[in-house]
């Protein structure tokens, strides 16, 4: 089997104008490194379109949403239990113990905040991809509807949480309003 593919490369190399196995070899390492960078290419214009697509049939302010997101999923991701509660708009829509709840300040959601983000919907939102980023007259969400974001109608508004919906499943993520470990 290796003489065959010796010969074949020998005979390849002769038809193609290589001189030698070794400029072939090399002629196809070349070829390879331009194919993996060309993939590699793909993959970072693709991901950087992400958003554009995304924001393609939607709100001017669909951008900014989806950076909020980002911000949000990161401080999420790293605990930042402070700057979460900055992010939300008051009073906050929960589901608490199977009832809608409205938290009315941020020391409320700092109280509460095992309970709001319980072990599905971190996961679940932590899971979430810019992909599924999708609004409605309501505003902003993802996926499953775990979070809503809005920004108010006043000039250079901020998003803002504006409800956790942590009484569903989420695939992959288990029940919400589970106790937290």
């Amino acid at each position: 089997m290796q003489t065959r593919l010796v010969s074949h490369l020998w005979n390849a190399e002769s038809k193609h104008g290589f001189d030698s196995l070794a400029k072939m070899m090399a002629h196809l390492a070349r070829l390879f490194v331009l194919a993996v960078l060309l993939v590699l290419t793909l993959g970072i214009s693709a991901s950087a379109q992400t958003t554009v697509n995304i924001c393609k049939n939607s709100r001017p302010d669909c951008s900014q949403a989806v950076a909020f997101f980002a911000k949000f999923q990161l401080a999420l991701r790293q605990d930042r239990r402070e700057a979460i509660a900055s992010m939300a708009r008051y009073p906050l829509r929960v589901r608490l113990n199977g009832k809608g709840t409205v938290l009315r300040n941020k020391k409320a959601l700092l109280e509460k905040y095992q309970q709001v983000f319980d072990k599905a919907v971190r996961c679940s939102i932590l899971r979430a991809k810019k992909s599924e980023i999708w609004d409605n007259w309501q505003g902003f969400t993802i996926a499953h509807g775990e979070v809503w974001w809005e920004r108010s109608n006043a000039a250079n508004s901020q998003f803002k949480l504006i409800t956790i919906n942590n009484d569903a499943y989420y695939p992959g993520c288990g029940t919400g309003n589970e106790k937290s470990r």
